[in-house]
């Protein structure tokens, strides 16, 4: 997982790598409504699996 990630300090926070390794979801909400999905394969696809 280290090799994977690289240099930690790249991300501005712990949200960033959450969405690095595609831990989060790609939905857009606006006012409570659901404005679509989009952007589910960026990232790493190692990572996601390792932590899956």
């Amino acid at each position: 997982m280290l090799l994977e990630t690289g240099k930690i300090e790249r991300f501005a926070n712990a949200g960033n790598y959450a969405s690095y390794c595609r831990c989060l979801n790609s939905t857009y909400v606006s006012n409570g409504k659901k404005k679509g999905e989009g952007n589910t394969k960026n990232g790493n696809r190692y990572l996601a699996w390792a932590y899956v």
